[in-house]
């Protein structure tokens, strides 16, 4: 398992920086998280440092199912996924 970007002991704490569809294969076991956050980029032509935030509708609605199968994984049973995304985006989504 990959090492937390922030971690504390008691009471438990670890926080992972990063992709979640890539950390749901290295940093957290699955059914292990008991809470998972995504800001993901919100496809608005932000330019970023290593993402320009401009996908065809398509390809990010598939993006964005990605990312969130992605933390489902890691969900346990009484795990909550807050998520923050546009309206659009959530209401195509859902």
């Amino acid at each position: 398992m990959r090492n937390p970007d922030f971690f504390l002991p008691e009471p438990y704490t670890a926080i992972h920086n990063g992709d979640c569809r890539e950390l749901a294969k290295t940093a957290v076991a699955a059914g292990a998280a008991d809470l998972v956050f995504a800001d993901p980029p919100f496809n608005q032509g932000e330019n970023y440092s290593a993402w320009m935030d401009r996908m065809k509708w398509n390809d990010y609605l598939q993006f964005t199912r990605d990312w969130l199968s992605a933390g489902e994984q890691l969900l346990s049973p009484t795990g909550s996924f807050w998520v923050n995304c546009p309206d659009q985006v959530a209401a195509r989504v859902v």
